[in-house]
This record gives C-alpha cells, structure tokens and sequence, in this order.
C-alpha cells in the first residue's frame, strides 16, 4: 500500500507554527512512502466526521476536561481502528500518524488534539506524535488504533466491547507500556479482570493492586512464554495472582 507520510522535522516545524498561532500550508510537506494501490482517503474522511461526533456528543468545550479522557478515548479507539484499514507496515510508521495530525483533512485531526488536551496547562508534543519510532503508541491516534487493535475480538457480537473499557493510564501503563501487553490474550484478560463491566471507574483493583499485579506478571512473563497459554490459562494465572491484591 502507498500512503502519505511527512518528515519528523516537517512535523516538527508545523508543530512550531501551531504553537505560535501561525498558518502553514502543510499539505507541501507530504510524500507518498510503500508500494501498491494508494490508501483510500475517504475513510480518514470518515474518520474525522465520526470523531467530530463523538466530541459533539460529549459536549465538553473548548477543550476536554482531563478527568474525561476516558470518555472520549474509549469509544475513540474504536472508530480508528475500524476506519482505517491499514496494514502493520502503515500502523509502524511513525511519519504515517504525523501526517495524519498535521496533514490530513486540512489539520482536522489537529483540532482533536488540541480539544482532547488542551485543558492541560501544556499538551505534550508526544500527543502531536512527536516522539521517537520506539515510542510511537504515545501519539493519540497512532495509540488510539493500537487500543482498537487489542480489543478488538471479530468473535464477539459486541467485537469492541474490551477496547472501550477502562481508564486512560491504565491502557497506557498497563498495557501499551508493558512487554506482556504485547500478547493480545494477555491483554484482553487483563482488561476483562480489571475491568468487568464498560465503565471506566469500575476497576477491580486500586491503583496499588493494579501496578502489583503489572509487577507479578512481568516476572511470570521472564520464565513463561504467555504467548503459548490459551485466554482460559492466561485468565486462571490473573486470578491466582490477583487473589491476594483485592481491595488494595
């Protein structure tokens, strides 16, 4: 697939004139990378409509309230993934997810970035996707899709339910930033422990009993091949190692 892409220093200087309040005509800094049939561009189109939305739905302005990112990232996660049919090769692109921020849909996507964070003192250049390729899912869309992608389960009538469930931080320090969440069965064993019902405020475990339990996992998966274990197996080893953290 031929998608577009923009340089880290092209984002870099867009990101530059956004902060100052300065036009740029961001379009001249894109490039078409990989091989094959052109990404279609009407779903990013559709993409943008049904994020703008979901952010009219919510009906928090100018900007969105820190304490209700989950609000929006939940279902958020869901419209990415489930417009944008893209490849591994597209999703690990780093200079992708730029254009996508400062590019597409005339810096559409820019707006949402500024809205979901903007009531913060500073918004992260992280959020914008300006990070390093290692730390690529810091960047809200591309760690939107990524969410998408691990809960999504095509054998469910509901096939997001797991992506829309739980809290901002513990997506981003209990399953992106983890080894074990590289696993998806481990992941969605995870979600589906901690968080058995869709909202977000009704975890199982406190903050303490959630980093514990990150903890006893991380030392598991140094002498377990968690990938090899079936979701039964995966979901029993949770339990048993989750008993003891109740109501911490």
């Amino acid at each position: 697939m031929k998608y577009p892409v923009i340089s880290i220093e092209a984002a870099q200087d867009l990101y530059s004139k956004f902060v100052k309040g300065e036009d740029a005509l961001s379009s001249a800094f894109e490039k078409l990378a990989g091989n094959g049939d052109v990404l279609d561009r009407t779903q990013v189109d559709a993409l943008l409509s049904d994020l703008q939305n979901l952010r009219a739905q919510i009906n928090e302005e100018p900007s969105l309230p820190k304490a209700k990112g989950a609000n929006f990232e939940g279902p958020a996660s869901k419209l990415v993934h489930d417009h944008l049919r893209i490849s591994p090769v597209v999703a690990t692109s780093r200079e992708f997810w730029l254009w996508l921020t400062f590019v597409a849909c005339d810096k559409g996507f820019l707006n949402i970035v500024k809205w979901r964070f903007g009531s913060q003192q500073s918004i992260a250049r992280e959020n914008f996707g300006l990070t390093s390729k290692a730390s690529i899912w810091e960047g809200l869309f591309a760690r939107l899709w990524l969410r998408g992608r691990v809960g999504y389960c095509s054998d469910q009538s509901n096939s997001y339910d797991l992506a829309v469930r739980g809290s901002v931080d513990f997506w981003r320090s209990h399953i992106f930033r983890q080894d074990y969440g590289r696993c998806a069965n481990v992941a969605r064993e995870l979600i589906r422990f901690q968080y058995p019902d869709e909202s977000p405020d009704e975890a199982r475990l406190k903050i303490k009993g959630i980093r514990e339990l990150a903890k006893r996992l991380r030392i598991i998966h140094v002498t377990y091949a968690l990938e090899t274990l079936t979701s039964a197996q995966i979901h029993q080893l949770i339990e048993e190692n989750a008993g003891s953290l109740n109501g911490d």
